[in-house]
């Protein structure tokens, strides 16, 4: 399991062979078979000696803000070092192969969010996105004849992705209930209730993405589409967008269930709304569900949705060392 830390003045210390984690409600004991990972907010201590202890047992440390935005890691040096693997990144992925790969993620995502809205359309039983969903699939087509290299493309697909996209969230907007509706999606800054869920749900998945990247010895700064951002992890905006639709769909059940509540928003001083800390862990357990549940990628079947992140991080780790 991921242990989330977020709530202010918690500490993480070692006890024994076992992590143990003190906050108000008192010490609560992990072995290190229980843990896969530590995920931290500021104001939370820990320990050298729980350091040590996660490091020589493979478990990373993730710092993280309060949006679940990843800051910083600590885990063995040895992740990540495959020098050969970043050979290939660079070699293959300028290539029309390599665009190819990332127009495929892409096109997943797409798909993903089309059949999002159909599954939603279904169950309520309506129609009234018909016509949207046809003029998605109709972007559809045309995005999947773009071919050349990553610099021919990109302006392109992006400009496909984001028509698609627009109309998605208009329609889920309007699939939620009244007082959660929102015009636009928001992302840094959030104040939209919607936009600060989903946003914190991405930053979960960010760091499951991205340390399984890492793992698998690929290099998250060498990418394919996202390469002209400076200092960011191409690779993992690249290779995420697949997986994109666990944080979308579970946005939505959070909402129209009536999980969400507007206790969960706080309003600080300088007017940004984050959520409170003890929801977050509400949030925090449910998607952990939604990823440990089965799924399929790839024709892959019964895999949880956390292993299929593994398991196509590694394949495609295994694909580059044999070009």
């Amino acid at each position: 399991m991921d242990i989330y830390l977020t709530e202010f003045g918690s500490k993480l210390k070692k006890s024994g062979e076992a992590f143990c984690v003190i906050n108000s409600k008192g010490e609560h004991f992990f072995s290190i078979n229980q843990v896969e990972c530590f995920i931290i907010e500021d104001k939370i201590s820990v320990t050298s000696d729980a350091l040590q202890l996660a490091i020589n047992n493979d478990i990373p440390i993730i710092l993280s803000d309060k949006l679940g935005n990843v800051i910083g890691k600590v885990w063995q040096y040895k992740f990540g070092s495959n020098a050969k693997i970043r050979k290939k990144q660079l070699e293959f992925f300028d290539t029309e192969i390599g665009s190819e790969l990332g127009k495929e993620w892409i096109i997943k995502k797409l798909k993903n969010q089309i059949q999002h809205l159909e599954k939603l359309s279904s169950r309520r039983k309506i129609t009234t996105y018909a016509e949207d969903i046809a003029k998605m699939n109709q972007l559809m087509d045309k995005l999947s004849t773009l071919n050349g290299t990553p610099s021919e493309i990109r302006q392109s697909l992006m400009g496909y992705e984001g028509n698609i996209s627009k109309i998605y969230f208009r329609c889920i907007s309007d699939l939620l209930p009244e007082k959660w509706k929102f015009k636009q999606r928001e992302h840094q800054g959030a104040k939209i209730p919607y936009n600060i869920v989903l946003n914190y749900l991405y930053g979960i998945l960010y760091s499951k993405v991205e340390h399984a990247l890492i793992v698998a010895g690929l290099d998250p700064f060498i990418g394919i589409f996202h390469t002209d951002n400076y200092n960011k992890p191409s690779l993992l905006f690249d290779f995420i967008e697949q997986f994109r639709f666990l944080a979308l769909e579970q946005a939505v059940t959070l909402f129209t269930k009536g999980t969400i509540q507007q206790n969960f928003f706080l309003e600080k001083e300088d007017k940004s709304i984050v959520l409170e800390a003890t929801k977050k862990r509400i949030i925090v357990q449910e998607f952990y569900k939604t990823l440990e549940r089965s799924g399929s990628l790839s024709n892959k079947k019964n895999y949880t949705h956390k292993s299929l992140i593994k398991l196509e991080a590694r394949n495609l780790a295994v694909s580059l060392m044999n070009l």
